[in-house]
């Protein structure tokens, strides 16, 4: 689900920093024996806790509106996990 997610996200929004997804084998059946997804690396800071804790409510409320023009390009057939067939 999280990689077809950055998939689509990708896709509709090329303006928005989403990780490539290189290589996604979603079975045991590969050399590595496990589920695995390569990635690109993308820069950015992880603004879950603290670091949001500290911020002044207008720079929050920036945040907030930013990430909701984000979600508002997002569309849709339906409601549910994002998968690959």
């Amino acid at each position: 689900s999280q990689v077809a997610t950055m998939v689509i996200v990708r896709q509709q929004c090329p303006d928005i920093s989403v990780p490539t997804v290189y290589a996604y084998v979603p079975t045991r059946d590969n050399a590595v024996g496990l589920p695995f997804s390569d990635i690109s690396y993308t820069e950015g800071v992880d603004m879950h806790g603290a670091p949001w804790e500290a911020l002044p409510l207008g720079t929050k409320l920036i945040g907030v509106r930013n990430f909701a023009r984000i979600v508002a390009q997002l569309h849709f057939r339906a409601t549910g996990s994002i998968y690959f067939k």
